[in-house]
């Protein structure tokens, strides 16, 4: 009932509907937002395609597809607005940990959040769950950092132009992939969408197991010097690692202390502190 009132007062009930991607759905998705990463070395299934990646995965339901990402490398935070299925995400990382304890802790545990960090790891090697809203329990700095988004869930209008605020504050070359089509947030609206146009990615999930479902993705674009988007934008298209408009932050380049390729974004090192810096100030404490 808690959770029902609190759907409501954000923005609908319908924010409550649950589907999941399934695991080859999920590993689909990663493949096709990091386009261009090339997993570890030794590594020929992609199972670590999620290196120098900072994800949030916002409605993450049961934390299935949150943990997946954490374990292909990626640094993840999940927010999710349920508590029961919070408390079946939370279970899931006291499980991987007391089964690993050689190779996971829990670092942090909270009323509202949960943080699992991989042990060895740098210090961003974190996967972090919360309870609420993600309209309010994320904060600016780790939006502006994050390099995919994932926003698999539905979304009513009174919510849309929360939405738009949140996409206004992702970065430049942030991917996005949604269940619904942001773009269509912006109708009525004085300027154009800051992303590109929307390309269709069928994935496998739990309601559509065989035929999947058509998720959109697309790419945040810098705004003009004059202001605001006007114009249609091309639809993201999977790039080279390392080249102009690719990934960031190689997972060669993180490794070996490599500068990135010239772009308005940080670097996996800064990228790194910086996730670190703001969960530690979140939580009034360091990791």
């Amino acid at each position: 009932m808690y959770d029902a009132a609190h759907a409501a007062w954000i923005g609908g009930t319908k924010l409550l509907q649950y589907g999941e991607l399934l695991p080859g759905g999920a590993a689909k998705a990663l493949a096709v937002l990091a386009a261009g990463a090339r997993p570890a070395r030794g590594d020929a299934t992609g199972a670590t395609a999620g290196l120098g990646q900072l994800v949030l995965e916002l409605g993450m339901g049961r934390g299935r597809l949150a943990l997946q990402l954490f374990l292909s490398g990626a640094t993840v935070i999940g927010v999710e607005l349920a508590s029961e299925r919070y408390g079946l995400a939370v279970a899931a990382m006291e499980r991987l940990a007391h089964r690993s304890p050689e190779d996971f802790e829990i670092v942090h545990r909270g009323a509202q959040s949960v943080r699992l960090r991989r042990c060895g790891g740098p210090k961003s090697a974190l996967y972090e769950v919360r309870l609420g809203s993600f309209f309010d329990v994320v904060t600016d700095e780790e939006i502006g950092v994050a390099t995919l988004v994932f926003l698999h869930v539905s979304l009513p209008p009174p919510t849309w132009s929360r939405v738009r605020g949140l996409v206004a504050r992702t970065r430049a070359g942030c991917r996005l992939l949604a269940y619904e089509d942001l773009a269509a947030m912006w109708e009525r609206q004085p300027d154009a969408p800051p992303l590109t146009a929307a390309r269709g990615v069928q994935l496998a999930c739990s309601w559509a197991p065989e035929e999947g479902h058509r998720f959109l993705l697309c790419e945040r674009v810098p705004e003009p010097p004059g202001g605001p988007a006007s114009s249609a934008h091309e639809a993201p298209a999977p790039v080279a690692e390392g080249s102009p408009g690719g990934p960031p932050w190689p997972a060669e380049a993180a490794r070996s202390g490599a500068a990135a390729p010239p772009a308005p974004v940080p670097t996996a090192k800064a990228l790194s502190a910086l996730s670190a810096k703001a969960a530690a100030k979140r939580l009034g404490r360091v990791g």
